[in-house]
């Protein structure tokens, strides 16, 4: 339930018999025919162990997953993955593949096989082999577009991402229209990982889910009918429905708010914000999507607000984006492949943190902006979201963004003054009511004002 990236891991040591063990298994199935290891890979009781078993060896053999290239030695690539997949017939090897990706149970050995092995082999080898031309195909498949997913997670290759998107782009509102919006939350989060494609990925899902693609690109003075399509798009990709919960005895109140949303849906939308907002004096591919967002009925915004998923998804990203700008993305990305055991040497880490002190007063002016017209947004409403669970943490959040101006946190610090007796009743409430200082503003607005203004120095 806490932060996992920063949970610590307990290691245990492998006894020398188990290792023994998964050598001798590893032989076994290697000494198999081929036909008997292809059996076993669609059986729905072996399928699953030699999943597993992908995982213990290549755990076993390396710490590190990169070290797995198929030139190598290791016993459990050499003799296990490379004969079930007949790398060395190019031809077998396409057919074979293309065969497990359909199938239901050796379709999770070949995810496996992608999670665990080096991608800058494995995963090329794989897309060379049958993907590249066929992606749609594998896309609209119910079983094959989750070894897809799989993919889009693990390849490395910008060229092989360009072919991807090329073919899922322009199909954007028929992969939701059939429930694929998974597959384009991954396409979204390979753009976001390699930093390539970015603004082909807005364009395709603005102009499929939002209007007739083509006209998606406008220039300055017309760019309000690119962001109805946004609006549009957004609304159709989330299938947002704001429902009124009923208590017993009455109507309900508006914490009484449930949104339905499309979850992959709202995880490719959170993949498009993190792009970059803005590029030195111009917006970036990801603004328009976080513009969107604010674009949303305000009673709809106060339900994302008050949603575990909606708010974490929808909002978390715009007021990063706020905060953060251009390297919010790429920052969370590294965050979750240094979880995954990738890691940055110091050298690289030093040149991040020298980027984000840089400060671009334009970047600064078109980020802050978000801030403001999401306090503008949910004005009125900033008492009953400092009393709720969820709302109090995008409250706090927005009002402690550097984007947001002194005069929007006056006018939160004024709203929660007015319902003050209601919000101290409450553990939220009286939370909210110290995070944002009520009870210096009413000594001393002047004083107050100075600690604002201290606190943004200090975040720059």
């Amino acid at each position: 339930t806490g932060n996992l990236h920063s949970t610590p891991l307990v290691m245990h040591r492998v006894p020398a018999r188990l290792a023994d063990i998964l050598g001798e298994m590893v032989t076994e199935l290697a000494n198999m025919e081929l036909r008997d290891l292809h059996q076993a890979l669609c059986d729905p009781y072996a399928s699953p162990a030699l999943g597993l078993l992908v995982q213990a060896v290549a755990r076993k053999e390396s710490a590190v997953r990169q070290d797995f290239h198929l030139d190598t030695d290791g016993i459990f690539f050499k003799q296990l993955v490379a004969k079930a997949l007949c790398f060395k017939d190019a031809d077998r090897c396409a057919e074979v593949v293309y065969a497990m990706a359909g199938e239901t149970m050796s379709s999770r050995f070949l995810e496996a096989v992608l999670w665990h092995t080096a991608p800058t082999q494995v995963a090329a080898r794989i897309f060379e082999a049958c993907i590249r031309g066929r992606v749609m195909e594998f896309a609209e498949d119910s079983v094959a577009n989750f070894v897809l997913q799989t993919w889009l997670q693990r390849t490395e290759s910008p060229e092989h991402l360009k072919a991807a998107l090329d073919e899922l782009a322009p199909r954007v509102r028929r992969l939701v229209e059939t429930r694929r919006a998974g597959v384009l939350w991954r396409l979204a989060g390979a753009c976001l990982r390699l930093r390539h494609g970015q603004e082909e990925m807005v364009d395709g899902v603005v102009s499929g889910l939002g209007g007739a693609g083509g006209e998606t690109k406008k220039e300055e003075g017309t760019n309000s009918s690119r962001l109805d399509m946004a609006v549009l798009a957004l609304q159709t990709g989330l299938e947002l429905d704001v429902g009124q919960g009923h208590r017993e005895g009455g109507h309900g109140t508006e914490h009484d708010r449930r949104l339905h949303l499309n979850v992959p849906g709202a995880r490719l939308f959170e993949c498009l914000m993190r792009f970059p907002t803005s590029s030195g004096k111009h917006r970036g591919s990801g603004w328009i999507i976080c513009r969107a967002v604010l674009e949303l009925p305000p009673e709809t915004l106060v339900a994302v607000a008050t949603d575990n998923i909606g708010s974490r998804t929808l909002l978390d990203p715009l007021l990063g984006a706020s905060s953060a700008g251009t390297e919010l993305g790429a920052a969370t990305i590294e965050r979750r492949e240094r979880s995954e055991g990738g890691g940055r040497t110091a050298e690289n880490r030093g040149e991040k943190s020298k980027k984000r002190k840089t400060s671009d007063p334009h970047r600064d002016e078109i980020n802050s902006s978000l801030a403001d017209r999401l306090a503008q947004r949910l004005q009125g409403h900033y008492a009953s979201l400092a009393a709720h669970p969820v709302g109090f943490h995008i409250l706090t959040k927005c009002f402690s963004s550097s984007g947001l101006s002194l005069e929007w946190k006056k006018n939160v610090v004024q709203e929660l003054i007015d319902a003050e007796s209601r919000l101290a009743g409450g553990h939220f409430g009286r939370r909210a009511l110290r995070e944002v200082g009520v009870s210096l503003y009413r000594v001393n607005q002047a004083k107050w004002e100075e600690a604002q203004k201290e606190g943004e120095r200090k975040k720059e």
